[in-house]
């Protein structure tokens, strides 16, 4: 669904940005607190993420974790520190401003979620996984892919996302890019090379699957979840000569005969 209204948003020539994690409604404990999130925002886009808290200027810049690099705030984060402002206890409220250059007006849009502070342990969400790059639909090279994601992992949570193309078995590990490090998915991509699978020409279903491991309860269970995009191999890109980098044939002449 979130796949969809960003697709829709691009089309429109319009702008949005989205909250991932915490969701709305979630208990956190009081603190320190890394929020994560989504925007239409890419890497030749101009546009920046500012996050703030209860209304509290000015807006601190969130941190682009996008696949085009510092830019690229399709995917962001921020953490609440002492030097800004802290999880507090009750209601606490996050908000994210993806501000856009934009001629003839710069574009703005937001998106607020309420959280309670106040909770000793973290009450983790349902578990989620969504593919951001590429888009349902869209038209990729034929050959090798990196597609990008968000889940609802963070670095206290024991999760992993796992990949496959067209349910090739085995699934394969994703890379955690997340601001907790190397077991923090709440980002992550993952480059599909012959040493797996490429993206053919026609339908390829592309399916990234968030595993978590959850005995915080009586007993332990495994939580998992999905998501998938079709995708269409076939675009390909032509490579135009120029004149001069035509060479011309060689002529060997041979001398008259006497």
């Amino acid at each position: 669904m979130t796949n969809s209204i960003f697709a829709q948003a691009q089309q429109d020539n319009t702008i949005g940005i989205k909250i991932i994690s915490p969701i709305k409604g979630q208990q956190l404990p009081v603190g320190e607190l890394t929020i994560s999130g989504i925007s239409t925002d890419n890497s030749t886009a101009d546009c920046t993420v500012y996050a703030d808290w209860n209304n509290l200027k000015p807006f601190q810049t969130a941190v682009a974790t996008g696949p085009g690099g510092v830019n690229d705030y399709s995917t962001w984060n921020f953490t609440y520190t002492p030097q800004y402002h802290i999880i507090t206890n009750g209601t606490n409220e996050l908000t994210a401003k993806l501000s856009c250059i934009s001629n003839p007006t710069n574009l703005t849009k937001w998106n607020s979620v309420n959280v309670t502070g106040g909770a000793t342990t973290l009450i983790k969400p349902e578990a989620d996984v969504k593919i951001t790059s590429p888009l349902a639909g869209q038209e990729v090279p034929v050959g090798e892919l990196t597609i990008t994601g968000t889940s609802t992992d963070n670095s206290t949570a024991d999760c992993q996302v796992y990949v496959d193309l067209n349910d090739q078995k085995p699934f394969q590990n994703a890379i955690a890019t997340g601001p907790g490090g190397e077991s923090d998915y709440s980002n992550w991509n993952y480059n599909y090379t012959r040493n797996y699978n490429l993206i053919t020409e026609g339908t390829n279903e592309l399916t990234a699957k968030l595993s978590c491991f959850d005995d915080s309860n009586s007993g332990t269970t495994n939580l998992t979840k999905w998501n998938s995009v079709n995708v269409t191999g076939g675009a390909t890109t032509t490579t135009l000569t120029k004149p001069e980098d035509v060479v011309p044939p060689f002529i060997f002449s041979m001398p008259p005969v006497e």
